[in-house]
């Protein structure tokens, strides 16, 4: 109901209970809101363009973690940073799809987002990883492409 209800701009960062917001009204549970349904309250207080930006910023960090996978050294960087791509579109894909209702509700937070303490030290360590991958990378093949 609040990604729907938002429509393009959304109701404001805060917004009144007389505004209608579902996430001040206690629809979504203030225990879990900032957790599980983080999407949801940020798709009701900044409309489908919040929404669309968070989705378009998530998709450009798996496509220059897929870039970083192609200019791999080895098939072990490849196959880490395939690894580190699969877990973020899976937890994004499930913690949007709970939110729209297209998935069932599973507790699973949005890498970066969400308030998960233990989670976000993981999702920044395998991001590290990522860059790693990067440095290390096989500098030849973009010399030669150059």
């Amino acid at each position: 109901m609040a990604v729907g209800k938002s429509g393009s701009s959304g109701l404001g960062w805060n917004a009144a209970a007389s505004r209608g917001s579902i996430h001040d009204r206690g629809w979504i549970p203030k225990k879990t809101a900032h957790d599980d349904f983080i999407f949801g309250v940020i798709a009701e207080e900044q409309g489908f363009r919040g929404s669309l930006l968070l989705v378009s910023t998530f998709a450009s960090m798996l496509v220059t973690c897929l870039f970083v996978a192609v200019y791999a050294r080895d098939a072990a960087g490849r196959l880490l940073v395939a690894g580190v791509v699969a877990m973020f579109f899976a937890h994004m894909f499930e913690n949007i799809g709970m939110c729209v209702l297209l998935t069932p509700i599973a507790g699973i937070p949005l890498p970066l987002v969400s308030y998960s303490g233990t989670f976000v030290v993981i999702c920044m360590f395998l991001l590290g990883l990522v860059q790693s991958v990067w440095v290390h990378r096989n500098s030849d093949a973009l010399a030669e492409e150059a």
